[in-house]
């Protein structure tokens, strides 16, 4: 499955992928603070790799962004927390680095994806939470439609609602 934009497409993951994702996943790690204090490890990752069903089955689908113009990988999007009951998902982007940011990379890949949603995942509810001082994240999510709707201390939850 490839889904594509203008100036990015989005693959799912693969073997090759595996560094990559490490270094995604322990600089947003430390950027982001979050649950886990200690950095992925490379078994880990490969590990997860291994082992994506599906996101139906693992309640999370990651893809690759990747930039067409020379075929390189710039972040990751994902759809996690899938709860069937709640009908709702969330979504993360990740643009890795600051040259690639603000270039409507995210926004790309962030329509797509919610186009990717909405045939996969019919009358879903998409939500996003974002870091209080990520004004860019913030703005991203607001352009795509989806509304702040709870606030707290060091993030906003954002939705957008199922069409």
């Amino acid at each position: 499955m490839r889904l594509t934009a203008d100036t990015v497409y989005l693959r799912p993951v693969n073997n090759t992928d595996a560094e990559f994702i490490l270094r995604c996943e322990n600089d947003f790690l430390a950027y982001n603070g979050g649950i886990r204090t200690q950095p992925y490890t490379a078994k880990e990752i490969d590990v997860y790799i291994n082992e994506i069903k599906g996101l139906r089955q693992d309640g999370q689908l990651r893809f690759i962004i990747v930039k067409i113009e020379n075929d390189t990988a710039i972040g990751t999007i994902d759809l996690f927390d899938l709860d069937e009951k709640r009908r709702e998902v969330s979504i993360g982007v990740l643009i890795t680095e600051e040259a690639d940011r603000r270039q409507g990379f995210a926004h790309e890949s962030l329509e797509s994806l919610i186009d990717f949603c909405g045939s996969e995942l019919e009358n879903f509810n998409l939500n996003a939470d974002v870091p209080i001082d990520n004004l860019a994240s913030r703005s991203l999510f607001l352009k795509s439609g989806f509304v702040a709707d709870e606030h707290h201390k060091t993030k906003t939850k954002m939705t957008r609602k199922s069409a």
